[in-house]
């Protein structure tokens, strides 16, 4: 995804101004600000399927520090060149991995050394999504809001996909901006791509 013929595209329409264009992005992507700006098009127009379904208006990187999440008392953090392990009674309670920029893209969690949650950090400052294990195997992941509320979760055995009864609009954006919610026809789904 770092270089390949649709990025020199975006480049080249960008830098030139010829010609109007879009990025649409269908998967999650999480810290997609980052990515176009170590492309050099940070400004470039995009449409994000995600930022739609999790409702998400905000458009700017945000700093945000690991320092600032609710860590029990008493923990122990090391930092690696890469990492920052945080330890629990000598046990290891979380790692704290980063993006380029250093900013904190996730945050998995341990209890007695099998991982049991991982958080990813969208780029403009909250949680973006959660994956849930049991026993060191992914059960599912939900998609959050900015807010930190459940829009929907997706079960990894079957990849069907439930909507939050309480969270269950979407967005539609026009020129760029949120125009208007719509409601899921549905409230589960057989799969993402459903």
């Amino acid at each position: 995804t770092e270089f390949d013929d649709t990025v020199k595209q975006v480049q080249m329409f960008h830098r030139s101004g010829n010609r109007d264009f879009k990025i649409l992005l269908l998967s999650h992507t999480p810290n997609f600000r980052h990515f176009l700006h170590r492309q050099g098009v940070y400004h470039a127009p995009y449409f994000s399927c995600f930022d739609a379904i999790q409702e998400v208006k905000r458009k700017k990187a945000a700093v945000f520090s690991f320092h600032n999440l609710d860590w029990p008392k008493n923990i122990e953090f090391v930092y690696t060149p890469f990492v920052v392990i945080a330890y629990l009674k000598n046990a290891k309670f979380a790692q704290i991995n980063f993006g380029e920029a250093g900013n904190p893209i996730e945050v998995s969690m341990y209890k007695s050394g099998l991982l049991r949650r991982r958080n990813i950090y969208d780029d403009r400052g909250f949680v973006s999504s959660t994956e849930v294990y049991d026993s060191g195997e992914m059960v599912y992941t939900d998609y959050l809001t900015e807010k930190g509320l459940t829009k929907m979760r997706v079960y990894a055995r079957t990849g069907a996909v439930e909507i939050n009864e309480r969270s269950n609009t979407f967005l539609v954006f026009r020129d760029g901006e949120a125009a208007k919610s719509q409601t899921f026809k549905k409230s589960i789904y057989g799969s993402l791509t459903e």
